[in-house]
């Protein structure tokens, strides 16, 4: 029962924080709650860094933001969206290329048949191909960046908006992430206990763990997306 009443209360929030009639390009309504929410703490035209953006416009977290004028850095491995970021998205810096916790070399990336599931994890990829009927295009060598280098070299100043999917690898990078240079107010996250991917429970709960080690609060939960807020800089907001 208790677990029904926190679902009851995630998705009453949800709701709250959604504007009636506002159009959406996330998974589920994602971009329209950050929105208000970094609206409410003062900041009118956000930046952001969206790392595994995918398709620039179809279920991606930040292109409501630059849709409205905002920009950023985007990050994806698959050269199919990267040609579509670089066409649709000409404001934005782009990095063709894999988010690690560390700089080094090349790592395999494996383009399956649906792309929004390509992966460099290979158990990942197993797990897919035994249960469905998605299978792998081709296999490309990307270069590894690491999550504190890419704000570095292509971010102007730390991103309020930290968007982060990328299939299974979201705790390593968040595992590595200097908190303490970087602090976006925002942080979207996707939680969902992904059925192809392995031990992936216990994943989302560290994830937890280590966003509320380091200052942020749950403040949205779409059951695909966790958004945290940094919670000194809720607090304090104007």
């Amino acid at each position: 029962m208790a677990n029904l009443k926190d679902q009851a209360f995630k998705l009453y929030k949800i709701l709250h924080y959604l504007d009636a009639g506002a159009f959406s390009y996330s998974q589920s309504g994602e971009d329209l709650i950050i929105s208000r929410t970094i609206h409410r703490m003062g900041i009118q035209q956000p930046s952001y860094i969206d790392i595994g953006a995918a398709d620039p416009k179809v279920l991606n977290n930040t292109y409501l933001f630059y849709k409205n004028g905002c920009s950023g850095v985007l990050a994806e491995p698959n050269p199919y969206f990267i040609q579509l970021i670089k066409k649709h998205r000409p404001r934005d810096r782009v990095f063709h290329g894999g988010i690690g916790a560390e700089n080094g070399g090349e790592k395999n990336f494996y383009v399956l048949s649906n792309p929004f599931l390509s992966t460099f994890d290979k158990d990942t990829v197993d797990s897919i191909t035994s249960n469905s009927d998605i299978t792998v295009i081709r296999e490309i060598n990307v270069p590894i960046i690491g999550i504190n280098e890419v704000i570095s070299r292509f971010c102007n100043q730390t991103p309020n908006i930290f968007s982060l999917d990328v299939e299974g690898q979201d705790l390593d990078i968040l595992k590595s992430f200097n908190f303490d240079a970087y602090a976006p107010e925002i942080f979207c996250v996707e939680s969902i206990s992904h059925p192809y991917i392995q031990d992936n429970t216990h994943n989302v709960n560290d994830i937890f763990d280590i966003m509320n080690e380091n200052g942020y609060m749950v403040f949205a939960d779409t059951f695909i997306n966790t958004i945290f807020v940094h919670r000194e800089k809720w607090e304090n907001r104007n």
